[in-house]
C-alpha cells in the first residue's frame, strides 16, 4: 500500500463494496443509479487510490468480477466506511428535527415538567429528548443539544445564555423542627443533621456555603449524611431526617413541606445558563425551545411570586 495518504471518496467505496458483492457492472449501475461507464471509471481510480494492485479478475466468459486477495483484504473496512458515512447522514437528516434538553433532575422535573406534556402535543414534527445528569458539562453536549447547566467554560463555539441567579439557604421539615428545634448559628448546626449533597465536589452545592463546607472538613462534631442523589435529600428532609441547603425557587417549585431555618445563613450565589451549541442556535428548532425554555422560566417564577434575575430578549 502507498505511504502516502489515502484520499477516496464515499463513493468510490459504494462501487467497490457493490461490486464486490453483485460482481456486474451493469447490477451497480442499476443500484447506484448511475451510468455502467461510471462503475468502471470509478474502479479504476479506487484502484490507483488505494494501491494495493488489481481488485477484481473479469471473467472472459461471463464478464463477471471476481475479487482478488487484494480485495478480500480490504472489503470490511470499506463496508465500515460506508456504514458509518450512512449513519452520519441519517443523523443530519434528523437534526433539523430532534432537540435533547439536558439538565438536572430538579430543573427537569420541576422547573420544565409540568410545561413538557403540552409542548410535546403542541409541537408533534419534533423529536424531543430529555436526559438528566448532575454533571452537565457544556464540553460534552452534541450539536442538538440545549443545556441548562451551572458549569460555564470559555468554550469558542458554545452560546450562554444567563437563566437565573439562585441563592442556597437552610430548610428542615416542620417535623423536625418540632423534634430538634431550629439552628440559629453555623455553631447550633453542629446538633443537627445535615443532608450533604455528594454528587458533585462544588462547596457551593455541598451545602450551600464555602464557609460551612470548610467547617465540616475540619470538624468532626457535625452530624452529617452524604447523599448521592438530589431527589433523596428532599424525601430525606420532608420526612424529618435533617437540614438540606436549597434554593428558594426549587423548594417552592417543589411543593415540599419545608421551613427556611436558621435565616442569618450565608448561602453561595450560583448563575445558572442556557447552553446551546452557536450553529445549531442558527436553526428554528433550537431558537424555537429556547424562547419554550425562558417562556415557562418567566410562567414558572411567576406562580411563585419570584422575578428571574435576567431579562430575556427571544431569539
Amino acid at each position: 500500500m502507498n505511504k502516502n495518504k489515502i484520499n477516496f471518496t464515499i463513493f468510490d467505496a459504494q462501487i467497490f463494496c457493490a461490486l464486490y458483492d453483485l460482481g456486474s457492472t451493469t447490477e451497480v449501475a442499476k443500484q447506484l443509479e448511475i451510468n455502467p461507464s461510471l462503475v468502471s471509471i470509478g474502479l479504476t481510480r479506487f484502484e490507483k487510490k488505494i494501491g494495493v494492485g488489481k481488485l477484481f479478475t473479469k471473467l472472459s466468459k461471463t464478464g463477471k468480477y471476481t475479487p482478488t486477495m487484494n480485495a478480500n483484504k480490504i472489503i470490511q473496512y470499506m463496508k465500515y466506511v460506508i456504514q458509518f458515512a450512512e449513519q452520519g447522514l441519517k443523523q443530519n437528516s434528523c437534526a433539523d428535527k430532534n432537540v435533547i434538553i439536558t439538565s438536572t433532575h430538579t430543573v427537569l422535573h420541576y422547573y420544565l415538567g409540568d410545561y413538557i406534556k403540552d409542548f410535546i402535543f403542541d409541537n408533534p414534527d419534533l423529536y424531543i429528548d430529555f436526559k438528566q445528569s448532575e454533571r452537565v458539562d457544556p464540553k460534552t453536549f452534541a450539536v442538538n443539544e440545549i443545556g441548562l447547566t451551572f458549569f460555564v467554560d470559555n468554550i469558542q463555539n458554545r452560546k450562554f445564555f444567563p437563566y437565573h441567579t439562585f441563592k442556597q439557604k437552610l430548610w428542615a421539615s416542620p417535623e423536625y423542627i418540632e423534634k430538634f428545634g431550629e439552628p440559629t448559628s453555623y455553631e447550633d448546626l453542629k446538633n443537627h443533621r445535615l443532608l450533604l449533597r455528594k454528587d458533585i465536589d462544588d462547596p457551593r452545592w455541598l451545602f450551600g456555603s464555602n464557609y460551612l463546607r470548610s467547617q465540616l472538613d475540619e470538624n468532626e462534631h457535625f452530624h452529617f449524611h452524604k447523599i448521592y442523589s438530589t431527589s433523596l435529600i428532599g424525601k430525606l428532609c420532608s420526612e424529618g431526617c435533617g437540614i438540606m441547603a436549597a434554593a428558594e425557587e426549587s423548594v417552592k417549585l417543589e411543593k415540599g413541606n419545608y421551613i427556611n431555618v436558621f435565616p442569618g445563613f450565608k448561602g453561595e450565589e450560583v448563575d445558572m445558563y442556557v447552553c446551546v451549541d452557536k450553529e445549531f442556535l442558527e436553526t428554528n428548532l433550537c431558537k424555537r425551545v429556547i424562547n419554550w425554555i425562558f417562556e415557562k422560566r418567566n410562567e414558572a417564577f411567576k406562580g411563585i411570586e419570584i422575578i428571574p434575575t435576567y431579562d430575556f430578549c427571544p431569539v
